[in-house]
C-alpha cells in the first residue's frame, strides 16, 4: 500500500495535468488559428538518427534511440542507463545551419536512482537574405538567428512507465536587429510493454516572442506515437513505428519510420528510412548508423524536392557504468 497509493495519486495528477494542458492547447489553437508562428529552433531535429526515421521518435526511449529523444518526448530519457554526450550538425540547402550539444546524466545516490537529467544547447541560423533599411540602403543580413537551452528531467514510475518535462529558454534575432526572448516547457509520458512502446507529449507551452511591438507565437505541438522493436537470431534488429502530431496553426501530420540494424560485434550498422505525411517538402528521409564500443556515428539525408538535400551528422559517446 505504501507504494501503490503514492503511485496512483501521482498517476491521477499527471492525467489531470495532461488533460488540462490538452484543453488549453486546443483552445489556443482556435484562438490563434490566423496568427503566425516563430521559434523555428524549437521544431528542429536534434540528431541524425531521429531525422533518418522522419522524426518518428515520441515513443523511442533514449536507450533505443539517444539522448536527443528528449526533443520529442522528455519522458524518453528516464531509460538512459549511462552518461551520454551527443553533438549534431545540420547543413541545409538554403544556407540554414543547426548545431546541437546534449548531455544526459543518470542521477544516483548509493543504490538509489533519482531519475535522469539532461542539458541541451542549440544554435540555428536560417541563412542570409537581402534587406532594405528605412534609408533605402540594401544590406545582406542573417534572416533569423536563434539560441536555445533545454533542461530536462525524467523519472520512472515502476519499470515500464516514465514521465518527464523540459524547460526551455529561447533567444531569437531577426534581420540582425530585432530580438526577443521566450520561455516554454514540454511534458510527456512513455510506456513500454514488451516489444511495443507508446509515447506522447505536449510541447512548447509558453510565452510568445515579442519583436519590437509584434508578438509571434511559438509552435505549440501535441505529439503521440507507437513503435515496435524486436531482435531476431541475436543479429537482426528492427524498429518501426508512427508519430502523429498537430501544431497550433497546421493540419494533423504523421511521420513513419523504419530501422534495420545488423548487430555484428565487429561492424554493427543500421539502415534507416522515413516518410512524412502532410509535409509540403522534406517528406523522404534516409540514414545510416555505426557503433564502435561506446562511440556512435549517425548520418541522415532529408530530400527536399526540386531543390536538393539537407544533411545531418551526429557523434555520440556513452561513458560510465550502466
Amino acid at each position: 500500500m505504501k507504494i501503490v497509493l503514492p503511485f496512483r495519486r501521482l498517476s491521477y495528477f499527471i492525467l489531470l495535468a495532461v488533460s488540462f494542458l490538452t484543453i488549453h492547447f486546443q483552445l489556443s489553437s482556435f484562438a490563434h488559428a490566423d496568427g503566425s508562428s516563430a521559434g523555428n529552433i524549437l521544431i528542429q531535429s536534434l540528431s541524425a538518427k531521429a531525422q533518418g526515421l522522419a522524426e518518428m521518435y515520441s515513443s523511442v526511449s533514449a536507450d533505443v534511440g539517444d539522448i536527443t529523444a528528449l526533443q520529442y518526448n522528455p519522458a524518453s530519457i528516464a531509460f538512459l542507463n549511462r552518461k551520454e554526450v551527443s553533438v549534431t550538425y545540420k547543413g541545409g540547402i538554403f544556407g540554414d545551419k543547426l548545431g546541437v550539444i546534449s548531455y544526459g546524466n543518470p542521477l544516483e545516490l548509493g543504490e538509489k536512482k533519482w531519475g535522469v537529467c539532461a542539458g541541451t544547447l542549440l544554435y540555428y541560423s536560417v541563412g542570409e537574405t537581402d534587406f532594405v533599411d528605412l534609408g533605402g540602403v540594401q544590406k545582406t543580413v542573417n534572416a533569423e538567428k536563434d539560441y536555445a537551452f533545454i533542461f530536462s528531467y525524467s523519472n520512472r514510475l515502476g519499470n515500464n512507465l516514465s514521465v518527464g518535462a523540459n524547460g526551455k529558454v529561447l533567444r531569437s534575432q531577426l534581420l540582425e536587429k530585432f530580438t526577443a526572448t521566450a520561455f516554454a516547457m514540454d511534458i510527456g509520458s512513455l510506456y513500454k510493454m514488451g516489444t511495443i512502446s507508446l509515447g506522447g507529449a505536449i510541447q512548447n507551452i509558453g510565452t510568445g516572442l515579442r519583436y519590437d511591438n509584434r508578438t509571434e507565437e511559438i509552435p505549440v505541438t501535441f505529439r503521440a506515437g507507437v513503435s515496435h522493436q524486436k531482435k531476431y537470431l541475436n543479429l537482426h534488429q528492427v524498429l518501426f513505428g508512427v508519430d502523429v502530431l498537430k501544431r497550433r496553426t497546421e493540419n494533423v501530420k504523421a511521420n513513419l519510420g523504419f530501422e534495420y540494424r545488423y548487430d555484428d560485434k565487429l561492424f554493427p550498422i543500421a539502415f534507416r528510412s522515413g516518410y512524412k505525411l502532410g509535409e509540403d517538402s522534406g517528406k523522404v528521409n534516409f540514414g545510416l548508423g555505426f557503433n564502435a564500443g561506446s562511440y556512435k556515428l549517425d548520418y541522415s539525408m532529408q530530400v527536399i524536392e526540386e531543390n536538393g538535400n539537407s544533411h545531418f551528422l551526429t557523434l555520440g559517446f556513452l561513458f560510465g557504468q550502466p
